[in-house]
């Protein structure tokens, strides 16, 4: 038995481990688009870089000069047809000399900021573009963190529901355990008048043999 909870809990601890360097090696790797939400636009990354779509403020052709772009090491500022579309501080630091600014043939600016890299490599991998974004997995945190606690609720439900069939059986055995008592001292009382009835009736005819003698 040892044995076997040995071999059980180095297996947990394998799987937990894998886990682990799943979510590191996707942590690392995640090159997923992320769209934040009433912004207008979306970034993806590298570990090298970021590249930034303002897909919801498209230019027309040849209007390029409508777009404003002022990059500082920790801040990113984006103004397109006067309106102030990104005023954020980074992440974390990028070179202003490496990066650069286009207007892609269908309108949309792309901005592509090169990172300062850090160590250890994980840091390279940021959670927002700017600042004041929301966490590019909060969405999926939050749904999350729903189904944790619609489990919970299912399970305090499910532990309920056996604690109240646990009653009742306990009710309907102690219901059933008294009417057995009750109809056992019904029998007991029944063969007790037995009993004194039997002996009356004795008395009565001993009662007779007297009057015989007399």
């Amino acid at each position: 038995m040892a044995d076997l909870w040995s071999q059980r809990e180095c297996s947990l601890m394998h799987s937990q481990r894998c886990e682990r360097e799943l979510a590191s090696e996707k942590l690392l790797n995640d090159g997923g688009t992320n769209i934040v939400d009433g912004r207008g636009y979306s970034w993806k990354q590298t570990l090298e870089d970021i590249e930034i779509l303002f897909y919801g403020h498209p230019l027309e052709a040849g209007r390029g000069a409508e777009a404003r772009v002022v990059l500082r090491p920790n801040h990113l500022k984006v103004t397109i047809r006067g309106l102030s579309v990104f005023d954020d501080a980074l992440w974390e630091a990028v070179r202003p000399d490496e990066c650069t600014w286009t207007v892609e043939q269908d309108g949309i600016l792309r901005v592509e900021l090169q990172k300062v890299l850090l160590e250890p490599p994980e840091r390279n991998r940021w959670p927002r573009c700017g600042r004041s974004e929301p966490h590019r997995l909060e969405k999926e945190q939050l749904a999350k963190l729903e189904r944790q606690q619609e489990r919970r609720w299912r399970q305090e439900a499910e532990q309920l529901e056996r604690r109240l069939n646990n009653a009742q059986q306990d009710d309907e055995e102690d219901a059933s355990s008294a009417a057995a008592d009750v109809g056992s001292a019904a029998a007991a009382d029944g063969a007790a008048d037995i009993g004194v009835g039997g002996g009356g009736g004795g008395s009565g005819g001993g009662g007779g043999g007297g009057g015989g003698g007399g």
